[in-house]
């Protein structure tokens, strides 16, 4: 059963071009983006779109889409690395275990450094340490729960949408 890579419908043993790559980090660096600014924004926790809640949405985005593309850089190598080792490849799949273990490790591995950069935007040591132990927790669960989410759904779409939330929503939480 192969799963999904991006919502374009590739499965891991077939070969992605250097466009879906590029399009791969740059839609993470969005989701980063998006999840770090709106973390930020919220920070004094009503409705208002205040000039300052926009100055923490924009400086949250901004800091946390930079970051992003080395973070999606490293969790993608991590995660090729492993499903190297249990013998996937193209036109070849491998272990579904090493699946799974590639996909906890790849995603705890974003989820910490989109916490680190959500920690980053509030300007604040304390929370650069708390954002990471919230993304790390988020992504854990996420990748923990991703392959089970994609072969009920048939689709790598949800299992996407699920493990960003879980990492937004422990980001916020433990900050």
């Amino acid at each position: 059963l192969p799963v999904e890579i991006v919502n374009h419908g590739h499965s891991l043993i077939e070969p992605t071009s250097d466009w879906q790559k590029i399009a791969q980090s740059v839609a993470m660096a969005l989701m980063a983006g998006l999840i770090g600014g709106m973390i930020l924004a919220a920070d004094d926790q009503t409705l208002e779109l205040t000039a300052q809640a926009q100055r923490r949405f924009l400086r949250g985005f901004i800091l946390c889409f930079i970051l992003a593309i080395p973070a999606n850089y490293y969790s993608n190598i991590t995660f090729n690395l492993i499903l190297q080792a249990g013998g996937w490849s193209v036109d070849h799949p491998g272990s579904v275990f090493y699946l799974i273990i590639a996909r906890l490790v790849g995603w705890t591995l974003m989820g910490m450094m989109l916490g680190v950069g959500v920690g980053l935007s509030t300007l604040s040591l304390r929370n650069v340490l708390k954002g990471a132990a919230g993304g790390w927790v988020g992504g854990f669960v996420g990748g923990l729960l991703f392959d089970l989410i994609g072969s009920i759904s048939q689709s790598g779409l949800p299992s996407r949408f699920i493990t960003l939330s879980a990492i937004g929503l422990s980001i916020g939480l433990f900050i």
